[in-house]
């Protein structure tokens, strides 16, 4: 058994995100599609003492890119980021254990740097580095890909050998899974739980925040907060 899952990069994507990653043998980012502006490719949510707050990356007004093509010049957005992370997240109970991880990792960025790339480095860092999810990564444009927009996902997950594809529940309104049963693939749609409540700094619990807010709360616990697929041997 192999399990496959795809999705666009996201910018330190919420619990649901990294719940497929850890349902999954190997990960596909799904970046050589349309890039969509105010969308969760290049925003998330944090917790503040004035409630949930947008970090944005700066991505310009042109749309007609692929993700992988965009390209972030502003010099200043990773250290305002940072700053505006520490800031809000110093005194969880888990901040100074990862803390010098997330840094250093927003530091590293020289710009300009493709969207992806920060992206994509920082899913995985959160991945290997802090739940020790042991996934594969891939981008599509690694693979050679053919046909329509679920034909592709089909023919992904063929290639890197899956037996089941592991998909998000909003993706029940447009696959086609018949596509995937005719190259003997199974279709498992997730279930996401309510990752959470769990004790937050300032005030009641916000739900669907980025992944950062569990991690600097829960520390390596978070992972515990995970179940969206359930599958049998």
């Amino acid at each position: 058994m192999k399990k496959v899952g795809i999705i666009q990069s996201n910018y330190i994507p919420w619990c649901g995100y990294f719940d497929i990653i850890s349902s999954c043998d190997e990960f596909v980012f799904l970046d050589d599609v349309q890039f969509t502006k105010n969308d969760w490719r290049n925003r998330n949510k944090i917790k503040t003492s004035s409630g949930a707050q947008w970090l944005s990356i700066p991505c310009g007004k042109n749309i007609s890119r692929t993700i992988d093509e965009v390209v972030v010049s502003d010099t200043v957005w990773a250290a305002k980021h940072w700053k505006t992370i520490s800031q809000n997240y110093s005194g969880a109970p888990y901040f100074d254990e990862f803390s010098h991880l997330f840094q250093a990792l927003y530091h590293s960025w020289q710009m300009p740097v493709f969207l992806s790339e920060v992206n994509q480095s920082m899913i995985k860092f959160i991945s290997h580095e802090i739940l020790g999810l042991n996934c594969k990564f891939h981008s599509s444009r690694e693979l050679n890909l053919q046909g329509d927009r679920v034909e592709r996902l089909a023919d992904m997950v063929q290639q890197l050998d899956g037996t089941h594809y592991i998909s998000g529940p909003a993706a029940k309104s447009y696959l086609d899974v018949k596509v995937f049963e005719k190259k003997e693939i199974d279709v498992i749609f997730a279930h996401y739980p309510d990752y959470g409540p769990y004790t937050q700094q300032f005030g009641s619990f916000i739900s669907n925040l980025s992944i950062i807010d569990a991690i600097f709360h829960l520390g390596h616990d978070v992972r515990s907060l995970f179940g969206c697929v359930a599958i049998a041997d």
